[in-house]
């Protein structure tokens, strides 16, 4: 019986030891965020519009993303501050509010400058309690689709011949140690053919009087396929192949000049053609 008496006091000692200990290690954390939040407002002068607080690369120090701005602004200037950084993240003094996003198991900021034409995006992460830039260049809406693929939108002029006309146009990326886009190769007309239902795919596009510009073939089991009409207006159809033939993907746009990755710096492009089964 006194053994049972000496095993419940510890427990509960064990028990009160731990309650101090995490009171004690989130009053440090509250009191860090606290310092973070100081000296960010000394820096800047500005308001906190928002702050994301919390260990990022899992090395047991914490590190923050903020906006800061004007009163009452919806938008910002965005920032990293650490125990030993504070740094501006970009030249722009307007962004949206930081967020997570969760990729493997990895936590990545997402801020979008926010634009009349658009809102591009810029997407961190941190390794060493420092900001490090994982995606930028233009791209915008970032969005996980059903295989685990990400797609972003291009938004540019790009509808007419003589570069007017504003057009939105999706790629598409993989994660694998990092974002990687899906870069398309170029592929002849004899090539594209080769698949079943290609054929009609030209024929309409020469029905309206379009000319073939180029095809650019992707390892994600997508071919673009760029054409001119005969008014000067740049068009595209997307299509979807397998190992015999090819489908139509509907689309809400196409206008515009596919390029072969839209983020050159990350893509990552088919070795070669791999010709259809007949």
């Amino acid at each position: 019986m006194k053994q049972w008496i000496m095993v419940f006091v510890l427990f509960v000692f064990l028990v009160i030891g731990l309650a101090f200990g995490l009171a004690a290690c989130n009053k440090s954390s509250s009191g860090q965020k606290e310092l973070f939040m100081q000296k960010l407002q000394s820096e800047t002068n500005e308001k906190i519009i928002s702050l994301l607080y919390d260990d990022y690369d899992g090395d047991g120090k914490y590190e923050a993303f903020a906006l800061t701005g004007k009163e009452s602004a919806e938008g910002g200037e965005p920032w990293f501050v650490s125990e030993s950084v504070l740094v501006k993240l970009d030249d722009t003094d307007w962004c949206a509010p930081p967020e997570v996003v969760l990729i493997g198991g990895k936590k990545f900021i997402k801020y979008e400058k926010i634009y009349a034409t658009g809102r591009p995006l810029f997407l961190l992460c941190v390794e060493n309690s420092k900001p490090q830039s994982v995606l930028s260049g233009g791209a915008q809406d970032l969005q996980q689709i059903g295989d685990g693929t990400f797609t972003v939108q291009q938004n540019t002029l790009d509808a007419g011949a003589d570069g007017t006309g504003r057009t939105l146009k999706q790629y598409w990326l993989y994660y694998d140690n990092g974002f990687h886009e899906y870069g398309g190769i170029e592929i002849t007309e004899s090539e594209l053919l080769e698949f079943n239902g290609a054929e009609s795919v030209l024929k309409e596009i020469q029905a309206g009087g379009g000319v073939l510009k180029n095809i650019l073939y992707r390892a994600n089991h997508i071919i673009n396929v760029n054409y001119q009409t005969p008014q000067g207006m740049n068009r595209y159809i997307n299509l979807q192949y397998d190992d015999t033939s090819v489908s139509v993907l509907p689309t809400d746009h196409n206008g515009g000049v596919y390029l072969a990755a839209l983020l050159p710096e990350i893509a990552t492009y088919p070795a070669a053609f791999h010709h259809p089964r007949v």
